[in-house]
């Protein structure tokens, strides 16, 4: 009698979630929600700008302002974005928002939420699901 094939080793399940990794993409997540109330809202911002930051929302904000754009801006955006920054790209939440948003930030933040497909670029078990 011919001998069974070898098995194929089983595969290894996929690391648990790690909940202080989910935290941290959750808070920068709702830090990037705020930046778009900030500047899509007026009134007075509730995170520190510098003088020119909201300036340089200025040639998206049209854009941003359209009803679809703004849900976007302040919900699913932040979110992807947030979760690429800790999850696909391995920032630090702290090192991916500035203590003051200033210009250059704001400038680059939203040219990448304009662009943005609609998931994420990697799957982090340890993230967890983006929502």
């Amino acid at each position: 009698a011919a001998a069974a094939p070898p098995r194929a080793p089983a595969a290894a399940a996929p690391p648990a979630p790690d909940p202080s990794l989910r935290a941290e993409w959750d808070a920068l997540a709702r830090k990037k929600v705020q930046l778009a109330a900030d500047l899509l809202f007026g009134g007075p911002p509730v995170l520190a700008h510098a003088a020119d930051a909201a300036d340089a929302f200025a040639p998206h904000a049209e854009a941003f302002a359209q009803t679809s754009r703004l849900a976007d801006a302040v919900g699913r955006m932040p979110t992807l974005t947030a979760y690429e920054d800790v999850c696909c790209l391995g920032l630090p939440a702290a090192a991916a928002f500035p203590d003051v948003v200033t210009a250059e930030f704001v400038a680059r933040e939203y040219a990448r939420q304009a662009r943005w497909p609609e998931r994420p670029t990697c799957f982090n078990a340890q993230c967890g699901e983006w929502r």
